[in-house]
């Protein structure tokens, strides 16, 4: 089952955040319907009358000893009532156990919101129609409803937008930080990644804000077209800043090439003479005039394992002294070994890695 593997996955999926500012930790008890259950044994009779017992309820779990063996809904009692003339004298007294679906969605109480998301990305849709049984240690609790799913996937996007970058509209430093939280939460491994532009104020002094503007909507683009989109995170925490949280096993194939695009769709904003000439004559951050390269990116990663780098703060600072290395190193991507520092402190810099390297003379520290 799709939807189950998912859910069994220890991949923490890259979503719509589902929590408000001060909702963490919000799990699938927020989605309980305090729903009756039918007997394993119950007849078609039974189901119908408690189907009018409860009529703002669609759907009823079947449970054998406490737990859930299958699930039935109206809609099903309804069609086999219409479709059948003596339905009631041929089926009524019979076990419902025949016409309910025995493989439907269990989910754990306990199951954080962000997993349980997963349901709408699953090419099942059943269960956003007939809904999911809600369970505690294996043994039936209640109900959950597609509609309520959507509904609070609908708030999150909402939510999320509030922290959108209005340039690029990628998440900002508020949702950043709480993937990080969860990516920790659940012990999961990652390669933190900080990325910035060189020579960018140059551009920017030079050509103007607009197409300063249409250079960081390039870099976007290409971060973005690198993740995963379902583990892989990119958050704009402003300027010519980003983040990426992946947990892409390729991460660095995947960083490589969009160095390699940047760096080439980077140079098709520059005019054909600054092109001819490798770049432009533009004042640095001292008011000296000089020559500045081509715009390129650089990229600064630690691969976080469980247990080190505990908080948000600590892993952004570690990634962004990745980043300042990949800069003066002039390579476009630098790798640090986050295994070799004490807990909760930045490493050591390790072997530089990576491909594309900035402009021979180029100032890199802009």
């Amino acid at each position: 089952m799709a939807a189950g593997a998912v859910l069994r996955s220890r991949e923490i999926a890259v979503l719509p955040q589902e929590r408000q500012i001060g909702n963490r930790g919000l799990t699938a008890r927020s989605l309980l319907i305090d729903a009756p259950a039918l007997d394993a044994h119950a007849s078609h009779d039974e189901a119908m009358a408690m189907f009018r017992r409860h009529p703002d309820l669609h759907a009823f779990a079947l449970v054998d000893k406490g737990r859930p063996i299958g699930l039935i809904t109206r809609q099903t009692m309804q069609e086999l009532a219409l479709q059948n003339r003596y339905f009631r004298e041929l089926y009524g007294r019979r076990p419902c156990r025949v016409h309910v679906n025995k493989d439907p969605l269990c989910v754990d109480i306990h199951t954080p919101i962000e997993q349980l998301t997963q349901v709408l990305m699953s090419p099942d849709q059943r269960y956003l129609r007939d809904g999911f049984i809600i369970t505690e240690n294996g043994h039936y609790v209640g109900m959950g409803t597609g509609e309520q799913l959507v509904r609070r996937v609908t708030e999150a996007r909402i939510e999320a937008a509030r922290h959108a970058n209005p340039l690029t509209f990628l998440p900002g430093n508020v949702p950043l930080t709480q993937h990080i939280e969860r990516l920790h939460q659940h012990g999961a491994p990652f390669a933190a990644c900080y990325a910035d532009l060189n020579h960018f104020k140059a551009f920017n002094d030079h050509y103007g804000y607009w197409r300063g503007d249409e250079m960081i909507r390039t870099q976007a683009r290409c971060l973005s077209e690198a993740c995963d989109p379902r583990r892989d995170f990119i958050g704009h925490v402003g300027g010519d800043d980003f983040v990426l949280l992946m947990q892409s096993p390729d991460w660095r194939e995947r960083l490589e090439r969009a160095v390699q695009q940047f760096n080439q769709a980077a140079r098709e904003l520059y005019d054909e003479e600054a092109i001819e000439a490798g770049g432009i004559h533009a004042e640095d951050r001292h008011g000296v005039m000089r020559f500045h390269g081509f715009t390129t990116v650089s990229i600064g990663v630690v691969v976080v394992h469980p247990g080190r780098l505990r908080s948000a703060e600590d892993v952004a600072n570690t990634a962004a002294v990745a980043k300042h290395h990949a800069k003066q190193a002039r390579l476009g991507i630098y790798v640090l070994d986050e295994r070799a520092a004490p807990d909760g402190q930045a490493p050591e810099p390790a072997t530089a890695g990576g491909h594309a390297p900035a402009q021979s003379g180029a100032d890199v520290s802009q």
